[in-house]
């Protein structure tokens, strides 16, 4: 009689008591319970309001990735790699290197990516392969200092730049406190352009990504009309490999320094959701997107031993602005500049974007606060996200104490890399029929997991004590989870 009923009842009442139902129950802010819910969400909610639009096309998920990745590592990780490896072939394999690994993580992600199609990063895939516990770890550092911390520092290395052109201009030095306010209004800015509209934040990083290109492929060039017309230097006037360093562990500093420099290949996946017929354009995004960036960095760096010798590379902290300076003369010093400023803020606009999803992503998933997950209708932004993000990333900019937030970073970050892609391992014995639209050949995840550790465990090795402020702070989310799980915490969310 109960399929008779359901007939009888086309107005839907008995939806109505299911729902009423379903919403006397407590709800809790930190849902740990994987059962599905007794009626389809489609009953209370549009999917509208509990989905962020798909209209990030294969070209902007290309200028997501290649504007993430390239910031201001470009112009700070030459310098440590070359002093490490200790020659200029050494260097140049370094960067292939770096380059080659970063797309082995980032095609293993394409494989988690498109075998669970949805926004967030790695908290659904941490959920699926590790349980409840481990994504919420990673939803608590991300939330709180991962990305927030990314954008402080990105944003401050941007505004040292736009102070240096200031200072050149008036000649007078700012202050550190004009610094951070500058820092402070790139925050501010940008994150205002993603809460009024995805299509404008993904049209300024379009643009964005496309300047950088262009100024890396200008670099490139005047490398090349200077190898052309005879290089200056002796760098490759003599075998590249000369001085190349016999230690290991200097190629594994080198390795990691040049990591930095890619970091952000991963972004993508934060936005799966959102990406227009995923299951191919993820993968084609990533490879594009890695060797793009790989041949930027490796024909940039030829650049710079084309002018100027491998000492000097090897010993600057503004190789950019020295290579201007050896190209173009003073007018070199506001060149330069001027290009890491573009790049740092196309940087800075691919972080805000991806992190805000991984915060909304996360409480969708119950693992924070319901009011993350607000879309607002009039802009389609997941703007409540947004906003913190950016008052958090004010708050690390207002603390000043970047060096300790590049550590915390890179030790938390790859510790959740190996983890997400040592979690296709598990996931191909757990659930070998899973429908996998795109399978990576299982030596990538092998090889990407062996190295990421490594890198975790040499970090541990020469940086013990951010190590162990990192594992703080992963392990202070324990007690937020069970908390959260003991005495049912509850929050109302809504959209509006």
């Amino acid at each position: 009689m109960e399929d008779g009923n359901e007939m009888n009842n086309p107005d839907g009442s008995e939806d109505i008591e299911l729902l009423f139902n379903q919403i006397s129950d407590t709800e809790s802010l930190f849902e740990y319970d994987d059962s599905l819910p007794q009626i389809p969400i489609s009953h209370t909610l549009h999917r509208s309001e509990t989905e962020l639009d798909k209209s990030i096309t294969i070209w902007n998920g290309l200028g997501l990735i290649v504007g993430v990745i390239i910031g201001s590592g470009i112009f700070a990780s030459p310098g440590p790699i070359v002093e490490y490896s200790g020659s200029v072939g050494g260097a140049l394999c370094v960067w292939v290197g770096a380059g080659f690994l970063s797309m082995c993580g980032g095609l293993c992600y394409a494989e988690l990516g498109t075998m669970i199609p949805s926004s967030g990063g790695e908290h659904p895939y941490l959920k699926r392969a590790y349980g409840a516990l481990p994504a919420f770890l990673f939803s608590w550092t991300g939330i709180l200092a991962g990305r927030p911390g990314g954008i402080a520092i990105i944003t401050h290395t941007c505004a040292e730049y736009i102070s240096k052109i200031l200072e050149t201009n008036s000649g007078e030095g700012n202050s550190p406190f004009i610094i951070k306010v500058l820092a402070i209004s790139i925050i501010c800015v940008i994150t205002f352009i993603n809460c009024i509209s995805t299509k404008a934040s993904t049209r300024v990083q379009d643009f964005m990504t496309t300047l950088k290109i262009c100024a890396l492929g200008y670099i490139a060039a005047m490398g090349a009309y200077f190898l052309y017309k005879g290089s200056p230097t002796e760098n490759f006037k003599r075998p590249i490999f000369e001085g190349s360093s016999s230690y290991p562990g200097n190629y594994a500093l080198a390795i990691f320094s040049a990591l930095w420099a890619f970091d952000g290949w991963n972004n993508l996946n934060v936005v799966t959701g959102e990406l227009k017929e995923p299951s191919k354009n993820l993968p084609r995004a990533i490879i594009g997107g890695t060797v793009l960036v790989t041949i930027c960095y490796f024909t940039t760096n030829i650049a710079y031993f084309a002018v100027l010798d491998k000492t000097t590379v090897a010993h600057s902290t503004t190789i950019g602005m020295d290579f201007g300076k050896a190209v173009f003369g003073s007018v070199g010093s506001s060149i330069i500049p001027l290009i890491v400023i573009i790049s740092t803020l196309g940087a800075t606009n691919a972080t805000v974007f991806t992190g805000a999803r991984v915060t909304f992503i996360t409480s969708q998933q119950g693992h924070a606060p319901k009011f993350l997950s607000t879309i607002y209708t009039s802009t389609r932004t997941p703007a409540n996200a947004l906003i913190l993000q950016a008052s958090l990333s004010m708050l690390y900019i207002l603390s000043g104490d970047y060096k300790v937030l590049v550590n915390l970073y890179s030790f938390i970050a790859w510790s959740f890399y190996f983890l997400c892609v040592f979690g296709i391992l598990i996931l191909r014995m757990t659930e070998p029929y899973a429908e996998r639209p795109f399978k990576v050949w299982l030596a990538f995840p092998i090889v990407f997991s062996v190295a990421s550790s490594a890198l975790v465990a040499f970090s541990i090795w020469e940086a013990p004590t951010q190590a162990l402020y990192a594992l703080f702070l992963i392990c202070s989310g324990i007690p937020v989870y069970y908390v959260g799980y003991r005495f049912n915490v509850t929050w109302e969310g809504k959209h509006v």
